[in-house]
């Protein structure tokens, strides 16, 4: 992991924390525990590449506790969570994503289902089908990744550990 990659993390946590946290008081919160629950839907983000699974945990964690704390949800929270499926996908095998995959559906459902039981399955339903879309993604970026290397290791198309038909090399000539 390279030190540009880290900032750019960072950065993305930063932005995304800050946005939510103006979204937060534009509603006139005043509630710090809200505050400190909305900043773990999206701070984790910085940690994404170190630990994509618990940064995944963190931000569910959040969304769940805010939920049962305050019985609403007037702002985009998903960004965080889209972020950590795709990163999780991508950096962690396929039976990792689908536990986040499970969890994320869990989560989703309690929300949906304490904010309005009327339209939760359909709430949910939308929620999943955009988080299974990050989950693709991440899977079509992770081919390009070593899983089992250092994150953000790019291979070629002609590694030696997965050798293509096209990168055959011709036979020696024999004397």
């Amino acid at each position: 992991m390279t030190v540009k990659s880290i900032l750019m993390d960072v950065l993305l946590a930063v932005t995304f924390t800050g946005l939510t946290m103006v979204t937060l008081a534009a509603d006139g919160e005043t509630a710090s525990l809200a505050y400190l629950l909305v900043a773990l839907m999206t701070a984790p983000i910085a940690l994404r590449q170190r630990a994509p699974v618990l940064t995944m945990c963190a931000i569910l964690g959040a969304i769940g506790a805010y939920v049962l704390c305050y019985d609403d949800m007037r702002f985009n929270t998903g960004v965080g969570m889209l972020v950590a499926m795709f990163t999780v996908a991508t950096l962690r095998p396929r039976w990792a994503a689908a536990v986040m995959f499970t969890l994320t559906a869990g989560v989703t459902t309690m929300v949906h289902v304490r904010l309005d039981p009327d339209t939760a399955l359909v709430d949910t339903a939308q929620v999943m089908v955009i988080v299974f879309g990050a989950w693709a993604l991440g899977e079509g970026a992770g081919g390009f990744l070593l899983k089992d290397g250092p994150p953000g290791r790019i291979i070629s198309s002609c590694a030696p550990s997965r050798p293509e038909p096209s990168c055959s090399r011709p036979p020696s000539p024999t004397a």
